[in-house]
């Protein structure tokens, strides 16, 4: 492997939190070469793999041989494509859906240089249709979509990944934690876990909020986690009806 980062990306049927994604991912700013593997398992097709740019960044799209249907959960599948192709020694796992900070990539990059494992926590999530967000309690394992890996520990991933098709990262930070990899656990702020977007729907509880969820109705803490990037999600807001009211009054 050579120095630098790979940005791994499961993806289906999302196509608009995929653009929105890529905006995120074309902002990262790192000295080191960054390489995107995106899999997309819906497309209709022969397996294939193909190579194009975001800014500087290198992206192999891959649509694997394996596909999504209604009740399966690819992402171990979709991880297990991924990983032959991973170029770089520190590999980060950013989901489609979710939003990440200018910031993101470099703090991680940086952990990684003296972790075999990072992760940012708490988990923050919030549910675009209902306004409604939620901090979770995750004190000692990051999501998935907040967490980094040492090329090294791909294949302690690969294990993982054969094994289960569901809580992946619970699983490996639990074998990493439980035989003495050297971790950290970041308690910034730049990844939120943006659910109920349109297209396939999740499998996590973010995507369906209970009584454990605080309200936001007129988006003040989505803007105080997010800022100015908040207009990405105006048209999705503006869905659920009052939010283009704000948008008027302001």
């Amino acid at each position: 492997m050579t120095e630098g980062i790979t940005l791994i990306t499961p993806t289906g049927s999302r196509p608009e939190s995929l653009e929105r994604s890529w905006k995120y991912v074309s902002r990262f700013k790192v000295d080191v070469p960054v390489q995107c593997i995106v899999v997309d398992d819906t497309y209709e097709g022969t397996s294939m793999k193909s190579r194009i740019r975001i800014n500087e960044i290198q992206c192999d799209l891959l649509f694997p041989s394996h596909k999504w249907k209604p009740g399966m959960n690819t992402l171990a599948l979709n991880l297990l494509a991924a990983i032959p192709l991973v170029e770089h020694n520190c590999v980060l796992f950013i989901e489609d859906d979710d939003w990440y900070s200018p910031d993101y990539v470099i703090v991680m990059y940086e952990a990684l240089q003296s972790g075999e494992i990072v992760g940012e926590i708490p988990s923050r999530y919030y549910h675009i249709p209902s306004r409604r967000y939620r901090s979770m309690e995750n004190k000692f394992h990051a999501s998935l979509c907040q967490t980094g890996i040492r090329s090294t520990i791909l294949p302690q991933l690969k294990t993982i990944c054969e094994a289960s098709a569901k809580f992946i990262d619970v699983r490996l930070w639990h074998v990493l934690t439980t035989n003495n990899y050297f971790k950290h656990l970041l308690k910034t702020q730049n990844c939120v876990g943006m659910k109920g977007l349109p297209g396939r729907p999740g499998i996590g509880i973010g995507h369906s909020p209970d009584k454990d969820w605080q309200s936001d109705p007129d988006v003040t803490v989505l803007k105080s986690w997010i800022g100015e990037d908040i207009e990405l999600y105006a048209a999705n807001l503006a869905a659920s009806g009052r939010y283009s009211q704000l948008l008027v009054a302001r």
